[in-house]
C-alpha cells in the first residue's frame, strides 16, 4: 500500500483494507471521487442482509438493510427513518465524506473533518483567505 493511505492514527482499518485490495487489484493508487468507499459499503451491506433474512425479498430486505449499524469505510454507518445513510462528521458515530488536499509533496492528506483531519488546510501560495 502507498504510504499516501497510511493515516497516521492507523485506526479506521477498514478503509486501509478497500485501498490496499483497490491498488492490488488495479496496480494504481485510487483516483476516484466518492464512488469506490459508497459503492464497496452498498454492495456488502446489500449481501449481508440478504443472507441474515435468507430472502430477495424488497420489502424485506429493506427492513433488515435499516436495522445496519456497523463500522465500514466510511465509519460508522445507519440509516434514518428516509433510507438514507446517515452521514456526520466523526466516522465513530455516523459516515464520513473526506476532503483531500494534496501538499507539496504531491501526498494526499485529511484535511477535512477535524475528526480525521492530519493538517489544516492550505491555500495555494499567493492566495489570502477571504475571513
Amino acid at each position: 500500500m502507498s504510504s499516501a493511505y497510511r493515516h497516521p492514527r492507523n485506526w479506521w482499518k477498514v478503509s486501509v483494507e478497500l485501498l490496499k485490495a483497490y491498488e492490488k487489484k488495479f496496480v494504481k493508487l485510487m483516483e476516484a471521487g466518492h464512488g469506490p468507499g459508497p459503492t464497496w459499503e452498498s454492495v456488502y451491506i446489500l449481501k449481508e442482509a440478504i443472507e441474515r433474512v435468507g430472502s430477495l425479498d424488497p420489502d424485506v430486505v429493506v427492513r433488515e438493510i435499516k436495522k445496519t449499524d456497523q463500522t465500514g469505510v466510511m465509519g460508522r454507518i445507519k440509516f434514518d427513518d428516509a433510507n438514507q445513510a446517515i452521514f456526520g462528521m466523526d466516522p465513530k458515530e455516523a459516515a464520513v465524506a473526506c476532503v483531500f488536499q494534496r501538499n507539496q509533496k504531491g501526498k494526499r492528506i485529511n484535511v477535512f473533518p477535524e475528526s480525521i483531519a492530519d493538517a489544516k488546510v492550505r491555500l495555494p501560495e499567493g492566495l489570502k483567505a477571504v475571513k
